[in-house]
């Protein structure tokens, strides 16, 4: 097995081949150099970081060049080692659509999909729905009232006034926090990293729940940790495992998403926090809690764990990303225990100009009623999820309901085999649910984020007719 060594963008250029988008520019390039043969099965293909740099894109397009290529069978990832040239089991000209293939078929972006696919991959805030309006008035507002120190560097934990809106913005949801608590990130991976590299030495045993996103084992596994999988059955977390792994191996660190969870779309109820929080008490050890969906619920708002963390355990780290968009906002609170040490790693996030429109916004009116209306938006999308799920999938699949977020975790029956490629050539996409876990399976996810209301039931239809096929086979 070799690594992939990508040559630079200004070596090898990329084209603009009927406005196709950057990321699927670039899969077609590394498609091509697989079906050539430059590429071989087995081959390690460069990190998400590394093969961003190669091509002077940012990580984001990087890692949806991946993603693309796992949806057409190409390539896969293994958790925890990095994304790899698929075997070539078949005959990729006749039985896997290329991205050449696919250049007039397929979402033009992952947050720009056309009428001829419908797509319950993407799990980012359906970009019609972005409140340009609010956020064109609080960026104007910034530079017209501070011009030129609108873009000043902000300091090492983040703009300060931005961080006092926060701070009130928790105090709202029975979150204490102290602006010096209070460090405003890049994203949920810098948070991850910043608060592995504090709580954590090599040799050390983390915790976290499966499935989970490969990101976050990627991360834990780079700074040389122990990981333990505590696994999510009908949808609730395996507590006599959870016991069981923390009294054998003693964890420093626990990694959880108690609101709902990502992919399952699980929410912890009171004994499982008590219990997770118990056990971080006994063991010594501190929970980074990460939260993506919890302004998108459709009934009561759910708590995060951090609203009971009397002992100081957690450290909540918060992103809009997935609700407004990439890069927008995210933050991390830190206990008063760890605050000093994070403190002197600083946030490295120097977009004052974002962090000062982004304060405006969170002022105004406008973000309270963005939620109201996105809340709105996807509770009729789940809805009508739900139904078609309970009238397609039922007799094939089991499936976990969510009260919030975008997504439905699927079960298939039957033999563990990955539909995911099935799926892709009647036009339909789904998070694969080998992403998520280290074994071979056929669950999978879907996100409704950027499914029109009106075609969830002919995608869910499809699914299942997909399933019906494969379980009769």
């Amino acid at each position: 097995m070799t690594t992939l060594l990508l040559k630079p963008m200004h070596n090898e250029p990329i084209g603009s081949t009927d406005g196709l988008p950057l990321y699927r520019r670039i899969a077609d390039i590394i498609s091509a150099k697989i079906k050539s043969g430059e590429l071989s099965p087995g081959d390690k293909l460069p990190a998400i970081r590394a093969l961003a740099q190669s091509y002077n894109v940012n990580n984001t397009t990087a890692v949806a060049v991946y993603k693309y290529l796992e949806q057409i069978q190409l390539v896969h990832s293994i958790q925890g080692s990095g994304t790899f040239v698929s075997p070539a089991k078949i005959n990729p000209a006749q039985e896997v659509l290329s991205a050449s293939d696919l250049l007039q078929k397929t979402p033009q972006s992952p947050l720009d999909i056309n009428e001829n696919y419908i797509d319950f991959a993407s799990i980012t805030a359906d970009p019609a729905y972005f409140p340009k309006d609010a956020i064109r008035h609080a960026f104007d507002t910034v530079l017209k009232n501070e011009g030129a120190r609108a873009f000043e560097y902000p300091g090492w934990l983040g703009y300060e006034g931005l961080r006092e809106t926060i701070s009130t913005m928790l105090k709202k949801n029975n979150i204490q926090a102290g602006l010096e608590h209070i460090h405003i990130i890049k994203g949920l991976q810098q948070g991850i990293t910043h608060a592995a590299e504090v709580l954590l030495k090599p040799g050390d045993t983390v915790i976290v729940e499966r499935p989970t996103a490969p990101m976050v084992t990627a991360i834990f596994r780079s700074l040389g940790a122990k990981i333990q999988e505590i696994p999510i059955v009908n949808g609730r977390l395996d507590l006599d495992r959870l016991e069981t792994i923390v009294k054998k191996h003693r964890p420093k660190l626990f990694f959880l998403m108690p609101v709902l969870q990502k992919p399952t779309g699980i929410c912890y109820n009171k004994n499982e926090k008590k219990t997770v929080l118990r056990l971080a008490e006994e063991a010594n050890a501190y929970i980074i809690e990460a939260d993506l969906f919890s302004d998108i619920y459709f009934n009561k708002k759910p708590q995060p764990l951090k609203v009971v963390d009397a002992n100081n355990r957690v450290v909540y780290i918060k992103s809009l990303d997935w609700v407004l968009a990439p890069g927008m906002l995210s933050y991390a609170v830190y206990p008063s225990s760890i605050s000093e040490e994070a403190l002197n790693r600083g946030s490295d996030f120097e977009q004052g100009y974002i962090q000062k429109s982004m304060d405006v916004f969170l002022k105004n009116e406008g973000f309270n009623e963005y939620l109201t209306f996105l809340r709105s938006c996807y509770k009729k999308r789940y809805e009508r999820l739900l139904k078609a799920a309970r009238g397609f999938l039922s007799p094939l699949a089991s499936y976990i309901i969510s009260d919030g977020g975008y997504c439905m975790w699927v079960s298939p029956f039957g033999r563990k085999r990955d539909f995911s490629a099935d799926f892709l050539r009647r036009k339909v996409l789904v998070s694969p649910g080998r992403i998520f876990l280290p074994t071979d399976t056929s669950d999978f996810r879907i996100s409704i984020a950027n499914v029109p209301e009106e075609s969830i039931y002919e995608g869910i239809g499809i699914l299942a007719s997909v399933l019906k096929a494969g379980l009769e086979g």
